[in-house]
């Protein structure tokens, strides 16, 4: 289980990207909007760079922290 406290300011959120970043164990899922993704997820997109999800707001949405930013993204997408 992921522990939600240890992201509670910028500098730790960042600390824990780049722990993710440097870990030769991990590497990074591709962002696609039709994925599911769920808290802790290590993600790399094609402009934000490597990021990790930060919760889960709904079932189409997640708030994921990028070395830059903090952006709300897809997932679950489905064209009907």
């Amino acid at each position: 289980m992921k522990v939600l406290s240890k992201w509670s300011n910028q500098t730790h959120k960042k600390n824990y990207l780049q722990d993710l970043i440097l870990s030769e164990k991990l590497v990074a899922k591709e962002y696609s909007k039709n994925d599911s993704l769920g808290v802790g997820d290590f993600i790399s997109h094609p402009k934000f760079g490597f990021g990790f999800v930060l919760n889960v707001i709904s079932k189409t949405k997640v708030g994921i922290f990028f070395e830059g930013s903090e952006k709300i993204m897809l997932q679950n997408w489905q064209l009907s």
